[in-house]
């Protein structure tokens, strides 16, 4: 497969999704492409793990809603509806050339951590399938819901709404109303946390805006609380101090994003940590011509799994492959474990670009992360840390 041409400008959109507008920084561009249907870009193949989290919250959706089939007890009528989701998912990605390899999704880390988030994901589903049973399901009818159109008194999921004056609009999880407090809540089957034990800012950042949003609907008369759910509740506070730091940092973000214009997209982008996960960086210029530097020096945040450079040597074994590349910062390096194919057709003295690889990273001496030497699709002496999504592009 041949790299894709770099995306050169976009056009930036009316509205944003409070998920993908960030409040403390961060690429732009990933916000304005992610945002909307850029044509001829097409994103790097997600992680596995991003299906499974999109199984477990269509069951705690369906636990909701009350569309749970009834059986059995709960906890049956649970454990079937995940085996039927599961198993939907891996037709899906077995009908997939770019990832059917990774059909089974519960081998995409190790039994103990399957075997736990399955836990976790189920007894929550169970808990709702109790709350539904005592105040009725989270729904009303089978058609779209929009928070304009909610009662001031009850229950609901999957909620539309939208904000122009925000140029905001999206769909919140469950949102619970009494007559003095909405309660918004959010299911996130991902992690939450850095390592420092602080809830992400994207995930914040989500959170405030979906709060200032139903806030201006509601013309400040209710209280409003903010909970994401995992294996247990935490609050994000929302007070009148927050919401004036919230608006305030929404008003520079939607300043630089005026829009209907179309703008380079290097004047968008910021190479920095938000690359990490991004599933357009192998198509963003500022990217590739800017990390490599950093391959040699060095970095405070983790940098992209990813190396390119010219094929020096290849050593072919079956579905375990070595690569030898001298990359573009003057480094050789070495791609282990890589599947037939991925490389089919890969000679060398040609420019390949590789993406979403596995390794170890290690610390330079003045703290800084070091960039590895070494990488894996497959590595043998970690079978539950494979490179799940990885990618290779020719020049």
């Amino acid at each position: 497969m041949k790299l894709p041409p770099p995306i050169r400008k976009v056009e930036i959109p009316k509205s944003f999704s409070p998920s993908h507008l960030p409040l403390t920084g961060g690429c732009l561009l990933k916000t304005v492409v992610c945002s909307q249907r850029v044509e001829g870009v097409v994103p790097l193949i997600p992680h596995p793990k991003t299906e499974l989290g999109n199984v477990f919250h269509k069951l705690l959706e369906m636990s909701l809603k009350g569309d749970i089939r009834r059986s059995g007890n709960f906890e049956e009528d649970v454990a079937e509806t995940l085996r039927e989701l599961l198993d939907a998912a891996q037709r899906k990605f077995s009908e997939d050339p770019l990832r059917c390899s990774h059909a089974d999704l519960t081998k995409t880390m190790s039994p103990l951590d399957w075997d736990r988030a399955k836990r976790m994901f189920s007894d929550i589903a169970v808990d709702l399938l109790e709350i539904g049973r005592r105040h009725g399901a989270g729904s009303s009818g089978k058609g779209r819901l929009h928070y304009d159109d909610l009662p001031e008194i009850g229950r609901w999921s999957e909620v539309d709404i939208a904000v122009p004056r925000f140029r905001l609009q999206g769909r919140m999880d469950v949102v619970e109303k009494d007559f003095e407090t909405v309660l918004l809540k959010d299911f996130k089957t991902g992690r939450i946390k850095d390592s420092k034990g602080q809830i992400l800012d994207h995930i914040v950042s989500q959170m405030l805006l979906y709060g200032l949003m139903v806030m201006e609907l509601d013309g400040g008369r209710k209280r409003i609380r903010l909970l994401l759910e995992r294996e247990n509740q935490e609050e994000i506070p929302f007070d009148k101090s927050t919401v004036e730091t919230t608006i305030s940092r929404l008003d520079v973000v939607l300043g630089k994003l005026p829009a209907g214009t179309k703008v380079e997209a290097a004047s968008l982008a910021d190479t920095g940590e938000s690359c990490r996960y991004c599933s357009i960086r192998h198509v963003c210029d500022s990217y590739l011509s800017e990390t490599p530097a950093k391959w040699k020096s060095g970095a405070e945040h983790v940098l992209p799994k990813d190396v390119w450079g010219t094929v020096k040597e290849i050593n072919l074994r079956p579905d375990l492959n070595i690569l030898t590349i001298h990359d573009v910062a003057g480094r050789t390096v070495k791609v282990f474990g890589l599947r037939d194919s991925l490389v089919s057709g890969v000679c060398v003295g040609e420019r390949v670009y590789m993406f979403s690889l596995s390794a170890k990273t290690f610390l330079n001496p003045d703290g800084l992360k070091r960039h590895p030497l070494n990488f894996f699709e497959n590595d043998l002496n970690d079978p539950w840390g494979r490179a799940c999504a990885a990618q290779l592009f020719r020049a």
